[in-house]
C-alpha cells in the first residue's frame, strides 16, 4: 500500500507522492460526493410497497 495523499506544503519533511494518482482519487472521492444526496434513488429504504 502506497499514500495517495500529497503533502501540505508547510511540513518540514516533505514526502514524494505520485499526482497523476492523487488527481484520479480526487475525481473518485467528488464524484462520490455528488451521488450521495441521490442514495435514496439506487437504495431501497422504505420497507413498504406503498412508499
Amino acid at each position: 500500500m502506497e499514500a495517495v495523499i500529497p503533502p501540505r506544503a508547510h511540513r518540514a519533511e516533505t514526502r514524494s507522492c505520485n499526482g497523476f494518482v492523487a488527481k484520479k482519487r480526487h475525481l473518485i472521492e467528488c464524484g462520490f460526493n455528488k451521488i450521495k444526496p441521490y442514495r435514496r434513488i439506487f437504495s431501497r429504504f422504505e420497507k413498504l410497497a406503498s412508499h
